[in-house]
């Protein structure tokens, strides 16, 4: 289900630009680069969206909450896991905090085409 997600790294690569829609389930990611066994030079966003539930909670303290509960900018992805239909990601956000996301069910896009910022 999450393909391509899994081929690409997204470790340590910085978030240049990041969009978050409540009402519409729609969390964007863009990129200036993106790794694929080597660095492939063009922007890229990363679209998660359409997900069945999603939960937040700061990474190696309490327990999972709303989404909202702990997300802010995110500044950098640490890590992802795709399992089944949940994927999983530690995330940094401007200002230092960990955050682990997990989505169930989500619409996950990867893309490069035209993309302008």
């Amino acid at each position: 289900m999450f393909d391509d997600l899994l081929k690409y790294e997204f470790a340590d690569n910085v978030v240049e630009a990041f969009f978050y829609d409540s009402e519409a389930k729609v969390i964007e990611m863009y990129y200036d680069y993106i790794y694929e066994n080597e660095t492939i030079e063009k922007p890229c966003k990363l679209v998660i969206s359409n997900w069945k539930d999603a939960r937040s909670k700061q990474y190696g303290i309490g327990v999972y909450q709303s989404l909202e509960s702990h997300l802010g900018i995110i500044d950098m992805i640490l890590h992802v896991e795709a399992q089944g239909n949940r994927v999983e990601m530690i995330v940094t956000m401007l200002g230092g905090r960990d955050i682990i996301l997990v989505f169930t069910s989500p619409e996950v896009k990867l893309d490069f085409e035209n993309l302008k910022r």
